[in-house]
């Protein structure tokens, strides 16, 4: 009889020590968010704009200009990770640093989502495997060349772009910065699957599409795995510049956003599509509402 009352005493309250975990987790992943809005600001406020989204090939000819880097180093030194921002080569690729990439940036994982790592072979022959993250930028509302194809309507980042706080003609309350995505599993003998890649200087790594809503079962579209059953549906491709993701993540119900200003808001899977392709952009001009 004990026994059985006990059981019963932990099968009510499991699901509340559950749900307790759950809601510790999701304001870790709401304090690094804002935690990474200050570093942008700080950033901003040392450079006169935010950082490039990445660097490398010109996303039009696909020709190499630069050494490929992505946003995520630019950022280090004001993310707690000096150190390594002092290792950081700009004059190698980002393929040949695995001693500088290979190690998890802390600040980038929620602990909701698992953290996963990504094989690669670097440009020298070498092998490794670098950790994802859960945060990435706000890349438009269509697909990897949108910007370009799309006068007149910006994204804070693009290729060798950064906003400067002057660009935000919306309202940097009304702009997002960053946003939630899941990492994708892409260990050696899995197939090869970008998302969640926040060293990649390459599309559909990092950078998220506002095409569809959050959490959405519509395919991402890259060089990615169709696994619906871990909310990653893709439809897989060679990479180029038409490749899109969209914001995902385990939570319940919605993503968490970086605005313009530095506030976290919650984004909710019910949100209004037009809405949501509204605030990411950052100067087109259309009229805003809550979300």
């Amino acid at each position: 009889m004990v026994i059985a009352v006990i059981s019963i005493l932990i099968a009510l309250l499991l699901p509340a020590v559950q749900s307790s975990r759950e809601a510790a987790r999701r304001m870790a992943c709401r304090n690094n968010l804002k935690q990474l809005g200050t570093a942008l600001h700080n950033y901003h406020e040392a450079h006169r704009r935010f950082p490039p989204g990445l660097i490398g090939k010109d996303p039009l000819t696909d020709t190499k200009i630069s050494n490929r880097t992505a946003f995520v180093a630019f950022l280090l030194p004001y993310i707690g990770e000096e150190t390594r921002a002092k290792r950081y080569n700009y004059e190698k690729d980002f393929a040949d640093q695995f001693e500088v990439i290979v190690p998890k940036v802390v600040l980038y994982q929620c602990p909701s989502d698992e953290s996963r790592r990504q094989f690669v072979s670097g440009n020298a022959g070498q092998n490794s495997s670098e950790y994802k993250g859960n945060y990435g930028l706000n890349w438009g509302a269509q697909d990897y060349y949108q910007q370009f194809l799309t006068p007149g309507v910006r994204a804070p980042f693009y290729v060798g772009y950064g906003a400067t706080l002057a660009d935000f003609k919306d309202g940097t309350s009304s702009s997002l910065l960053m946003l939630e995505m899941l990492q994708a599993p892409a260990e050696s003998g899995q197939v090869s699957d970008r998302r969640g890649r926040i060293w990649s200087a390459g599309a559909a790594s990092f950078q998220i599409s506002s095409r569809f809503p959050p959490n959405s079962s519509q395919k991402d579209k890259g060089q990615c795995a169709d696994r619906p059953e871990l909310k990653l549906p893709c439809q897989p491709d060679a990479p180029d510049g038409n490749d899109y993701m969209g914001t995902r993540s385990q939570h319940s119900r919605g993503v968490h956003t970086l605005m313009g200003d530095g506030a976290v808001r919650w984004l909710s899977d019910n949100a209004s599509l037009n809405v949501f392709q509204a605030i990411s952009s950052i100067n087109g001009r259309e009229a805003q509402a809550e979300f």
